[in-house]
This record gives structure tokens, sequence and C-alpha cells, in this order.
């Protein structure tokens, strides 16, 4: 599985490679996908399958993306969850933004509804990042699992809070599967 990941990450990046288009004045950099265009801040430096068909649930023609790098992981242990965010409406999506850590909650629940949150709580937000009609933007989110975890299979997803007009609405992604397995050494 991680011989996999790591093939479709490297084609990702040959086929981003050869599209990208990078800017020398400090803006982000424009890919462009399909009919969408990618915008990359110099910050987040995801690698994430951008025509993916398991989005999240459309709302207000937003809809968000969530993958993880690695779906089996020992308790303690850290991945990333490379998450896109695609506007697919007529209008622009404002999010706040202060640090991916904690603009996304990440939850992590298994099959008798035991949960974990895996983002810290937000403390504030800083500025506000307006994504604009036929764009994507991707984001990478470190995650340290709980050492304290119960083995076995559990569901992810991503959660984002967004505004259009004067109307505030929440994000969902589409579920990811990840198996937690027990850290080496312990009982």
């Amino acid at each position: 599985m991680t011989r996999l990941i790591a093939l479709l990450s490297t084609c990702l990046l040959v086929y981003v490679g050869n599209l990208c288009n990078a800017q020398s004045n400090g803006a982000p950099d424009v890919i462009r996908s399909q009919a969408f265009v990618v915008k990359r801040a110099p910050r987040y430096q995801p690698s994430i399958p951008f025509d993916a068909t398991n989005w999240g649930t459309t709302v207000r023609g937003v809809q968000l993306l969530a993958y993880a790098t690695n779906t089996i992981v020992e308790s303690g242990s850290t991945i990333t969850v490379l998450t896109v965010i695609k506007n697919g409406s007529t209008n622009t999506a404002e999010f706040v933004e202060s640090e991916k850590a904690r603009d996304f909650d990440l939850l992590l629940t298994n099959n008798a509804g035991k949960s974990y949150f895996l983002t810290p709580m937000l403390a504030g937000r800083n500025s506000s990042l307006p994504i604009d009609p036929m764009e994507l933007w991707p984001f990478d989110i470190p995650v340290t699992f709980p050492t304290n975890i119960q083995p076995g299979d559990y569901v992810l997803t991503a959660t984002r809070r967004f505004s259009a007009g004067k109307t505030n609405f929440v994000l969902e992604s589409n579920p990811v599967k990840i198996q937690i397995k027990r850290a080496s050494g312990t009982p």
C-alpha cells in the first residue's frame, strides 16, 4: 500500500510539475486541473489527486476532499492528512485562516461510535482566505494519533467552516478508512 501511494504521489507530482506555472512575485502557484484552477499557497505543499471522485457533500457548490498518506497507522504515530477545498459555485467562498492544524476539524470514529478529535481546538482566527469560483486549494495537515487509542477500524472525516454572502456553512469531507494498530513494544 505504501509503494502504491508513493507511486501515485510521484505520478501526480510529475503531472502537476508539467502543469505548474510558478510565479516569481510571491503569489501562490497556479495549476490548471480540467476546468478548475488549483491554487497552492507557498506554506502548503501537498501532493494529492486533485481529480479524485470521492469528494465530500456539496454545500453551496463547495466541496472538501480528504486523503491520508497512510491508512494503517500505529497509535502515537504521525501522518499527513491532505485536503482540498473545491469551489464549484459561481460565488466566492470565504474561509477564515489561522494555521492549518487548527483550521480543519479532524474526527476519527470507530464502529462502536467512540470518537477522537485529532486537531487542537481553535483558539483564534487570523485572516480571510477567499476561494474564488472554479478554484481548488490544497492543504496538508500533520496529525498525531493518541497513544491511548484502541486498535481497530476507524473512519476519519475533516470539516471546515466557510461563509458565502452573510451565511455560514460547514463542509464535511469524504470518509477516509484508517486502521489503528498498537505501537511497537506496547502490550
